[in-house]
């Protein structure tokens, strides 16, 4: 085993994702139907990236859309920025027959998205999965699907506490650190972690999984023994 090896903790933290399907956790909910479908409007889920992570929503999307006789269209984030969400939320706004929008949000500060999303929210019934608005512009959503994204970084900051009692510097890798989830879970493992744990950097890699790669090479070089995956893709690039 190399000094490397010998000398970092590696700790991924997977993204979760409960599909639109299941509400199983919702938050901000108001009254949503069972039956919610309808044959002549179509329903639109736009991802925050391109990853693998987000298969098996789109094959929920999919199957849960044709057992509810809706139109469903899963559309794909690929630049994994803002700009990316503003072209394709723009097109679907441009649209006469859509009757509601699932998003995950990728740059929460994104003053051009979020006022896209407030916009077409007043006309739509839109709904945010995996990473939320702030909570200050949580009205323009119906509500948020996903997973208690603080909790899930303590969780991962107290696993940290366990494999170096004495602390340490980290460095996180994630996709965007501006979005709702990402912010939270980097919240969440700073509180789980502790005052013995400090941060020397969280590297950013716009959803490209070769990007992130890069990251986690480039990080070896500095004086972190604890590197935090944030992202779902992170783990694999941390473990290659």
């Amino acid at each position: 085993m190399s000094k490397v090896a010998r000398n970092r903790f590696v700790l991924p933290i997977l993204g979760f994702l409960v599909v639109a399907a299941t509400l199983g956790s919702v938050a901000g909910c108001n009254s949503i139907p069972d039956q919610v479908g309808r044959v002549d409007k179509r329903f639109v889920f736009i991802t925050n990236g391109d990853s693998s992570f987000w298969d098996a929503a789109e094959k929920g999307w999919e199957e849960t859309c044709q057992s509810k006789q809706m139109f469903g269209q899963f559309m794909r984030n690929k630049s994994g920025d803002a700009a990316g969400q503003i072209q394709l939320l723009q097109s679907v706004a441009a649209k006469s027959d859509v009757g509601g929008v699932a998003i995950s949000v990728v740059d929460a500060g994104a003053t051009g998205l979020i006022d896209l999303l407030k916009e077409i929210g007043e006309k739509i019934p839109l709904i945010t999965v995996d990473s939320d608005c702030k909570p200050e512009d949580r009205a323009a959503r119906r509500a948020y699907v996903g997973t208690n994204n603080k909790e899930a970084g303590r969780v991962a900051g107290r696993i940290a506490k366990l494999l170096r009692p004495d602390g340490g510097n980290w460095i996180g890798f994630v996709g965007t650190e501006d979005a709702d989830n990402a912010r939270s879970r980097i919240e969440g493992f700073v509180e789980g972690a502790g005052k013995g744990f400090t941060r020397l950097d969280v590297l950013q890699d716009l959803h490209d999984q070769a990007k992130a790669r890069e990251n986690v090479r480039a990080s070896l070089s500095k004086p972190a023994n604890l590197l935090f995956g944030i992202y779902s893709y992170n783990a694999p690039a941390l473990a290659e």
